[in-house]
């Protein structure tokens, strides 16, 4: 499969770089849906900006998020803008009781649980609710949660990554179990960097046989299948990495 590698510096002093598997599926066209970007939308110079999603097949209230988040990511494409989404599938669903008894998502991972928990603990502003338990669905745009009374255009464009951040190059390679990064900067960080590399999945189609979603046939794309994060201090480099494919 091809790759295309992404990058993006969070604007809190975070950084991604993303590596693609495939083209974003087709999401069906309705009527009712709605454009994110007005016409004259666009990013400064050197700008990305990025869209996390924390999700479960086990969530009755996900699927609509992830095909809201499939399309922001094919209206972005189409218009140009640098934009790249994370779809994190959480695991302390798969244990979820229901009357169609239990179902565990294929693509949910204790790491993605926790890193959405890393969230929770060091960005106030992306907690999960007042008593500080983590939910489903959750949308982070740069490090910052989502916030529905602001447009989304308007928080991609507050939440964007600093044009004047380092950038991020990669040297890639492949082997048949495994993709190896050997990622670098273009100039040394001033501050401690938290440097996330993931693998992403895209036409994902699932069919579900229990659990809060039963008997629906669910999409996914820009699923996060394998990811490995690292602190890069100050003035330091950061260090290669080999994913699971």
């Amino acid at each position: 499969m091809a790759l295309t590698t992404y990058f993006s510096a969070l604007r809190t002093l975070s950084a991604l770089l993303v590596l693609g598997t495939a083209t974003l599926s087709a999401v069906a066209e309705e009527p009712a849906t709605p454009q994110f970007f007005p016409a004259d939308f666009a990013l400064a110079e050197g700008q990305t900006a990025v869209v996390e999603l924390f999700t479960s097949e086990g969530c009755s209230s996900c699927p609509p998020a992830d095909k809201v988040v499939a399309q922001i990511a094919q209206q972005a494409k189409s218009a140009n803008i640098p934009l790249v989404v994370l779809a994190w599938h959480v695991d302390y669903l798969d244990k979820l009781k229901t009357h169609h008894g239990v179902w565990k998502d294929p693509y949910s991972s204790a790491e993605h649980t926790a890193y959405q928990t890393w969230y929770l603990k060091t960005h106030r502003d992306t907690g999960a609710t007042t008593s500080g338990n983590l939910f489903t669905p959750q949308i982070v745009i740069g490090g910052a949660r989502l916030d529905r009374r602001t447009p989304l255009s308007q928080s991609i464009k507050q939440n964007s990554t600093d044009p004047a951040a380092p950038t991020l190059d990669a040297q890639v390679s492949r082997t048949d179990d495994s993709i190896a990064v050997g990622p670098s900067f273009s100039q040394p960080v001033e501050v401690p960097m938290r440097l996330t590399i993931a693998l992403l999945q895209h036409g994902i189609v699932t069919e579900i046989t229990a659990g809060e979603n039963y008997g629906k046939t669910l999409a996914h794309d820009n699923v996060v299948r394998s990811s490995m994060s690292q602190v890069v201090p100050a003035g330091k480099t950061p260090t290669a990495v080999d994913l699971a494919t």
